[in-house]
Parts: C-alpha cells; sequence; structure tokens
C-alpha cells in the first residue's frame, strides 16, 4: 500500500495507512483471513511520511534504503 504524492487528502490517507499497520489493523486484518507480513519500503525511502516510518520493518533493498527501521513492536 501507498499514500499517493498528490493525495487530494493526505493528511487522511497517512492517517489510514498507518491504522492498518497499528496493533488494532493488524488484529482487523487478521480477524478477516489476512496474513501478518514484513512492512519493506520500495523506492526513495526518504519519500515515506514520518508518521509511517515507525511501522518499517526494512527494505527491499538494503543497500539503496537510506532508512533505518525504527519499528515499533505491535
Amino acid at each position: 500500500m501507498t499514500v499517493l504524492q498528490r493525495s487530494p487528502n493526505a493528511r487522511a490517507a497517512i492517517d489510514f495507512v498507518a491504522l492498518l499497520l497499528s496493533r488494532q489493523g493488524h488484529q482487523f486484518l487478521r480477524f478477516r483471513g489476512f496474513l501478518a507480513s514484513p512492512v519493506l519500503v520500495g523506492g526513495d525511502a526518504s519519500a515515506l511520511p514520518r508518521e509511517l516510518r515507525p511501522f518499517v520493518d526494512g527494505c527491499y533493498e538494503r543497500a539503496r534504503c537510506g532508512l533505518r527501521a525504527t519499528r515499533r513492536r505491535r
């Protein structure tokens, strides 16, 4: 999932993704049959909204990532 750069309501999009990646969001998704998977960044990690960085487990390409994983425990 992603937040579009030119989203008409970027704040709501960021909040929605943060909700899905939160402990509550994981419980909600798991209850509906979705499996947990690592949250990885692809592309320009510096473009990731600051509010979503605590949920990141790593990057697809470690050498190009430039982002330290600061993941919160879920």
